[in-house]
């Protein structure tokens, strides 16, 4: 009797295995993204960079978002040397412009400048580009699940679509309830660590789940980036002009 090579008869169960692991993930991808509830925000937030050698550098920054999340502009407004640094993030975030108020000129960045570090904290121009659009961006493989801090959490692998995030892979926790990623931690282009998000202090603003505290750390050395909410408005009614190139100048 002819046999067939033993991983021949488990390749359907695997097969099986796999559709789950999609299925699974992307449900998960797409019940995150509708948690965070698209709408026109303005938030204050206090960022704290922690140097690899101990030092400490704080700013204070405004960002806004348009109704459909589509635009976003960050503004720092302290301390006085970075007073007006900003940038503008349009065409659903992919298209990214810096203006510096000191030469008062506008610069769009190209696709491997998004990948830079922000004013040397360590959030990257491409990081304020997912916010309530994660699906468009990333395909998601569920992984299991997993206690972090108490609360138990779905843990799905984030692999970029094609013209997405320069990462190779993130692998998020998403919290169950409410749905919001309270650990990320982001691979580079040749599959290593680099860094890991951890988000606390959840809170729901106008009915999204809004966490409070956001720590990007390095695993690369010693050097972390924190981001406080000190407030945050929804639902709000901008000018019109406010995502534009010439806003962006003429502020």
């Amino acid at each position: 009797m002819k046999r067939f090579p033993t991983i021949l008869l488990a390749l359907p169960a695997i097969l099986v295995t796999n559709t789950f692991a999609d299925e699974a993930g992307e449900k998960v991808l797409r019940q995150l993204d509708a948690a965070a509830r698209p709408s026109a925000t303005r938030s204050l937030v206090r960022q704290t960079i922690r140097t690899s050698g101990g030092a400490e550098r704080a700013f204070t920054l405004e960002i806004c978002t348009s109704a459909d999340e589509e635009e976003l502009l960050l503004v720092y407004t302290e301390p006085a040397r970075v007073k007006g640094v900003s940038f503008l993030m349009l065409n659903g975030r992919s298209d990214t412009w810096t203006f510096n108020p000191k030469t008062r000129r506008v610069r769009k960045l190209t696709s491997s400048t998004q990948k830079r570090r922000v004013n040397g904290s360590d959030f990257t121009y491409e990081d304020f580009g997912d916010a309530g659009k994660m699906g468009e961006d990333y395909s998601a493989d569920y992984d299991g699940e997993e206690t972090l801090e108490g609360e138990l959490c779905d843990r799905i692998v984030l692999v970029p679509k094609p013209g997405g995030p320069s990462y190779s892979k993130v692998i998020a926790w998403v919290g169950r309830e409410p749905r919001v990623v309270r650990r990320a931690d982001y691979y580079d282009e040749e599959g290593e660590e680099l860094k890991r998000l951890i988000a606390t202090d959840v809170r729901l603003v106008d009915g999204a789940p809004t966490p409070h505290d956001l720590l990007m750390k390095s695993l690369r050395g010693d050097r972390s980036t924190r981001m406080q909410l000190v407030e945050v408005e929804r639902n709000l009614e901008f000018n019109g002009g406010i995502f534009t190139l010439d806003h962006l100048q003429g502020r």
